[in-house]
């Protein structure tokens, strides 16, 4: 079984994969150096400015038929914007056996705080945890049915998404870099 932080890495690469894949290459994808901020990808639509940040959480079985994700912020810090979205992936074998995102859901910030549990932690009393529950099962509709997002659909609904900021492209002549010895 893989572990936690694998399944992580599992579900962000095939995010990227799938977003990148089923946009034709016009989603730009890029990973922060550190991830202090609860931002896995910074996103774009190619050769443009209106960038989005997506937070990704994986699965990698339902328990009871139902996917479970979790995120913990300090009490007055969850963070919430117009353009930071999260991604909630059930990744698994397909029916051929091969590693995919078998559901997901593509949930902006205010709704996702707004319908996920909000749980104070023993551990840490001065963060509160949001969890996600959703039905695993696309025919049972719960409150995150609205957010389903078929997989190879992810790069598309992100673009659509995306907020309404400056899309002009910073266009850089060709650029030549001349090295010389001293």
């Amino acid at each position: 079984m893989v572990s936690d932080a694998q399944a992580g890495t599992l579900g962000e690469s095939l995010f990227t994969a799938y977003c990148i894949w089923s946009t034709a290459g016009n989603l730009e994808s890029y990973r922060p150096v550190s991830d202090d901020d609860h931002r896995d990808f910074a996103v774009h639509a190619r050769d443009g400015f209106g960038t989005a940040y997506v937070q990704v959480k994986t699965a990698t079985h339902p328990v009871e038929g139902r996917v479970f994700a979790r995120a913990m912020y300090p009490v007055d810090h969850v963070l919430e914007a117009p353009g930071f979205l999260y991604a909630i992936l059930l990744v698994g074998a397909d029916a051929e056996g091969n590693v995919a995102i078998l559901t997901s859901w593509l949930v902006p910030s205010a709704d996702f705080n707004r319908l996920a549990f909000h749980e104070r932690t023993s551990h840490s009393p001065s963060h509160v945890q949001l969890v996600f529950e959703a039905h695993a099962d696309p025919q049972h509709q719960d409150a995150w049915s609205r957010f389903r997002t078929p997989p190879l659909e992810l790069g598309r609904r992100l673009l659509a998404l995306l907020p309404e900021l400056p899309k002009q492209a910073a266009r850089i002549p060709q650029a030549l870099l001349l090295l010389s010895p001293r």
